[in-house]
């Protein structure tokens, strides 16, 4: 059984989150309600077995050593006539890594996707519009410079009752606690 109100994921370090949301409160529907991240697994367990998945996690992570990503290319997916489009990484083998411990941990967790495809969401938009935001996004985000610290991942969930409140942290899960130097 899976919760559409929690999620598993990779938070964007608050260093970054003004560059970003300049771009996703203009085109992200759900903005308000999500900072910036890379889900993992949403939809994600209840909250009622959050205490196991932050054991089980933090055991699978005790020997992964923290890692540096950087979301340096612009991706889209297409949906009829819209483009969702969002910021990626030209190498996600590692955040592949982290995504198979993830699974093998938490096997019983339905994933929405056969593939992970790691990417932070900026928006959406109609397609021949899209070629004039990503300027925008280049123009607005310095993607060379958003280089990420893997550490961790994070347990969030929003209100139940009300949808449209954001999410918050309820685990910081950390990787590597057994990682000597």
């Amino acid at each position: 059984m899976t919760d559409t109100c929690t999620a598993l994921t990779l938070i964007i370090p608050q260093e970054f989150t003004m560059a970003i949301n300049v771009i996703r409160c203009k085109y992200d529907h759900a903005y308000p309600r999500w900072m910036p991240h890379i889900n993992f697994m949403f939809p994600f367990v209840p909250p009622e077995q959050f205490e196991d998945a932050k054991e089980r996690l933090t055991t699978a992570f005790a020997n992964v050593k923290p890692f540096d990503v950087s979301l340096n290319d612009i991706g889209y997916f297409t949906q009829k006539g819209n483009v969702s489009f969002h910021l990626k990484t030209n190498d996600q083998s590692k955040l592949d890594n982290l995504f198979q411990i993830i699974r093998t941990a938490l096997p019983e967790v339905p994933v929405k996707h056969p593939t992970f495809k790691a990417h932070m969401t900026l928006g959406k938009c109609k397609k021949r519009e899209f070629d004039t935001i990503k300027n925008e996004i280049e123009n607005t985000i310095q993607l060379h410079m958003v280089k990420i610290k893997v550490d961790a991942v994070h347990i969030i969930e929003r209100s139940h009752e009300d949808k449209e409140l954001p999410f918050h942290i309820i685990h910081r899960i950390p990787l590597g606690e057994n990682v000597v130097g």
